[in-house]
């Protein structure tokens, strides 16, 4: 292996780490959405994590406190299935789907991401002869490559759910107010960042693919004087 390509590898390694990590913290976090209410409203501010709700100060006294969950218990968690969805109105039904999308496709890229790690390690651990050795880097390249593309398609396919659902909220379900304001937090900027790291992982290993590849085809007819 060649020194740039001995620095491509390093750096496809670090970006799995970071992505791995981010997307953990994102998972993790309640700061995906915030909605803060003006002043002196009845409506406390709150703020969304992947499946939860949590709120900033005053927590409406409808809901039970044995409800809330959270380190500060503070937070609600969101209904990923309903009772007899199918009598729900369109809007609330296509709601519920855009919401059980993002959690499971965020997740998806998380676990994908998380493969690609253990995969990279175990099929690159020293072994065997130089030729067989490449060939065995060529398929571990090959695969890794693969999984970051996939956990990249899903970590934006659940990004663009988490933001239609919103979309849906604002103009549909008439959830928000004028009056409010409303932003993305760090926690959704993680999600795209673990995602863009993801991306540019898959190919790096695609280029290591190429070259490892290559490589397995000269020891494998060498003794022939061929080369593919």
């Amino acid at each position: 292996m060649s020194r740039g390509q001995y620095a491509a590898l390093v750096l496809a390694f670090l970006f799995c780490i970071s992505g791995i990590a981010l997307i953990a913290i994102s998972i993790g976090t309640d700061n995906w959405y915030h909605v803060m209410t003006a002043q002196g409203d009845a409506t406390p501010s709150y703020h969304f994590g992947l499946w939860r709700r949590c709120y900033d100060n005053t927590i409406p006294a409808e809901i039970p406190k044995e409800d809330l969950v959270g380190l500060s218990n503070n937070c609600l968690h969101l209904e990923l299935v309903k009772a007899q969805e199918w009598l729900l109105a369109p809007s609330e039904q296509l709601r519920m789907h855009l919401l059980r999308s993002h959690v499971g496709l965020i997740c998806t890229s998380c676990v994908l991401q998380f493969s690609t790690l253990i995969i990279l390690i175990l099929g690159l651990w020293p072994s065997g002869s130089c030729g067989c050795k490449s060939f065995r880097q060529s398929v571990v390249y090959l695969g890794t490559g693969l999984l970051s593309l996939l956990s990249t398609i899903a970590g934006m396919a659940g990004g663009i759910c988490f933001i239609a659902l919103r979309d849906l909220e604002e103009e549909s379900r008439d959830t928000y107010r004028k009056s409010d304001l409303r932003y993305y937090d760090w926690s959704f900027v993680l999600s795209w960042v673990s995602t863009g790291l993801c991306l540019c992982q898959s190919a790096i290993f695609l280029f290591l693919y190429r070259f490892a590849y290559d490589k397995s085809d000269y020891y494998y007819y060498s003794d022939k004087q061929y080369r593919l």
